[in-house]
């Protein structure tokens, strides 16, 4: 007990260390207490007429989303769902505010797209639509499918790649290109300005289409005695062939020595045959009429038939 009583008992100095201490306590609640009673009675800043100034800058400026003139500035993210809601294929260049109503737009909204139209002169893409002040994602998102607008992105990935396309087409086109040669017309001097074409056989090119009577297509140059495929395939490119311009061998006149000659021919057994025919069952009545000679395979009425005719 008596080191309880010790522990317990202050001098002089200690009680009145403790009473400056108790004293400085009591002076802080009170001064705390005064200080957030003073808060609550300071009047609130006004604000309207900085965001008054807000506002007329957004007015005064169509890239700005073309803010309505109304007291509040909407931000509306949905269609009234207690209207009569019609989605339909619109131009909001061209819509009437019957159309808009008819969409699910109200007259803030309406009036945001006029004031847009009337700084900015028209909507180019869905996303400049997509951006008015009183239209929120959410609307957009509804009528995006519905405006008669070109996407901006493929818009120009569209025009990029068509620009892009007629480059290409213009680099490709070979400059001062000369015009085709016409094989079944052409002497042997028009015949060596073709490259890959020598004096040999520009001379060889001639009496081949002399024996033939004339190119049906271009292909039969890889008849030529010597003609190989690299060759060909850099003659190809510069000529032509007017078919038109055959002459023909008359089927039902000919003589065997006629139809010998000709190179898909070539064989006496054939054009004995085919005369001997025509002996036997009267003149031919139509072209196809040669594959009953035993001699004539399908292969050959094929290459055969371009050149020749019944009258």
């Amino acid at each position: 007990m008596s080191f309880i009583k010790e522990f317990l008992t202050f001098n002089k100095r200690e009680r009145n260390g403790l009473f400056i201490l108790s004293f400085i306590i009591v002076l802080l609640l009170g001064y705390n207490y005064w200080l957030s009673y003073s808060e609550r009675n300071i009047p609130q800043p006004d604000f309207s007429e900085f965001e008054n100034s807000i506002k007329e800058f957004y007015l005064s400026n169509p890239e700005n989303n073309s803010l309505s003139n109304s007291d509040s500035i909407p931000i509306i993210d949905s269609i009234d769902a207690s209207k009569n809601v019609e989605l339909f294929v619109f131009n909001p260049n061209s819509a009437t505010d019957e159309e808009f109503i008819r969409l699910g737009l109200n007259k803030k909204q309406i009036k945001n797209i006029r004031n847009y139209l009337e700084k900015a002169g028209s909507f180019r893409f869905k996303e400049d639509f997509g951006k008015l002040y009183a239209i929120g994602d959410s609307l957009f998102a509804i009528l995006n499918p519905y405006i008669d607008l070109p996407n901006k992105e493929t818009y120009y990935t569209s025009h990029k790649n068509t620009k892009e396309k007629k480059e290409q087409e213009r680099f490709d086109k070979p400059k001062n290109q000369k015009p085709l040669l016409e094989l079944n017309s052409a002497d042997s001097l028009q015949l060596l300005e073709i490259k890959g074409i020598g004096p040999a056989f520009a001379s060889r090119i001639i009496k081949y289409r002399n024996r033939l009577g004339g190119f049906q297509k271009v292909e039969q140059l890889m008849e030529v005695y010597g003609m190989k495929e690299e060759q060909f395939d850099l003659i190809k490119t510069q000529v032509k062939v007017n078919p038109s311009v055959i002459i023909k061998i008359n089927i039902n006149s000919c003589t065997p020595e006629e139809l010998k000659n000709h190179p898909y021919i070539n064989n006496w057994n054939i054009a004995n045959a085919l005369v001997n025919y025509r002996k036997k069952h009267g003149l031919f009545k139509s072209i196809e009429e040669i594959k009953k000679c035993d001699l004539v395979n399908e292969e050959l009425y094929l290459k055969l038939a371009p050149y020749l005719t019944l009258d």
